[in-house]
């Protein structure tokens, strides 16, 4: 069983580091934040150099605490996203189906249901979408930072 464990914690490894050059090529192609991730492979070197220079880097532990650290990042950039732009696209899109009977459009208390609530909702949801974008850019800021701050090897 040990040998077993010790075969997929070096899997593990081996696909932290893969998944974090990834990520590393990611962020340097669109967020163009420079991240040049250090090779561990080890030439001319037996199969135990090869994984005591995978253990041993400080860049396969950084790389799998930030693989940890994405995730719930992630998940809460999505709901972001999906929620700041569909509450705006909504909030824009209430000028034109206002007058639908079958369309009941309301937000907490408030019913859009004349011309100035809808233009009010349209300008509110141009304004929702204009603080949307800075929203998500700072939201790729982040996971840019993170990525540099803990894929960079000189860092």
């Amino acid at each position: 069983m040990i040998w077993v464990g010790l075969f997929v914690l070096l899997l593990t490894l081996i696909l932290a580091r893969s998944f974090a050059v990834f990520e590393g090529v990611l962020s340097t192609n669109i967020l163009h934040i420079p991240i040049a991730p250090k090779r561990y492979i080890v030439k001319h070197a037996t199969i135990w150099d090869r994984v005591k220079s995978i253990v041993a880097d400080p860049l396969t532990w950084k790389s799998v605490a930030y693989l940890f650290i994405k995730f719930p990042l992630g998940i809460a950039s999505f709901v972001a996203t999906v929620t700041l732009l569909s509450v705006s696209v909504t909030l824009l899109g209430s000028s034109l189906v206002y007058e639908m009977p079958s369309y009941n459009l309301q937000i907490g208390t408030w019913r859009i249901d004349s011309l100035w609530k809808s233009a009010i909702a349209t300008m509110l949801g141009a304004m929702l979408l204009f603080v949307s974008y800075y929203a998500l850019r700072g939201f790729a800021w982040l996971h840019g930072r993170l990525a540099q701050a803990m894929l960079s090897p000189n860092r």
